[in-house]
């Protein structure tokens, strides 16, 4: 398969399945890419996963609190995340992540990805979470050779139409513009 960039201003809404079935043909191209590519797949509550591909190497990473001024995941989730096997937030990056380095190791990644995405993050688990926007580009840290450096360099998450909430909330908030009609 070749890999199609959507680009990161032209997401591409997806329904919460397609996505999953979709998903490790997508990595895989990532991967034989040879050249950095990344995957943003943002969920209607404004959380994430994404993936890192460039030279064999594969990093899935779930969204954080690191670098937030909001709790994007609860402190069970976080041990969640923990007992599922990611790795802990630290230098390397600021997400939850897991690294492969050969196209054997995707449907392990996979495997913990979708357990994260519906069973930790409960993507799907309401008729309001059921779709996903992915957007794929190369151009994330353009400039910059080494691939750990640009994913430090390119770090910037932006919550559109938000509005910072009200004292005392503590978890990504949904707008009721940004809702879904059910």
């Amino acid at each position: 398969m070749a890999i199609h960039l959507t680009g990161s201003e032209n997401p591409i809404e997806t329904s919460l399945t397609s996505l999953l079935v979709n998903l490790p043909e997508l990595l895989g191209a990532m991967m034989r890419e040879g050249s950095r590519v990344l995957a943003v797949v943002d969920f209607p509550d404004y959380r994430y996963v994404q993936f890192w591909a460039e030279n064999g190497l594969l990093i899935g990473e779930v969204i954080s609190n690191e670098n937030l001024d909001v709790q994007a995941i609860t402190c069970e989730q976080e041990d969640q995340l923990v007992a599922a096997g990611w790795n802990e937030p630290d230098s390397f990056s600021p997400n939850y992540y897991s690294t492969v380095d050969s196209l054997a190791q995707i449907p392990a990644l996979m495997n913990m990805m979708t357990h994260a995405i519906l069973t930790i993050l409960e993507q799907g688990s309401t008729p309001e979470l059921q779709t996903a926007t992915i957007k794929t580009f190369s151009n994330a840290g353009e400039g910059v050779a080494d691939m750990l450096e640009a994913r430090d360099a390119s770090r910037v998450r932006i919550v559109e139409n938000w509005d910072g909430g009200s004292e005392g909330d503590d978890l990504f908030p949904i707008s009721d513009d940004d809702k879904p009609e059910n």
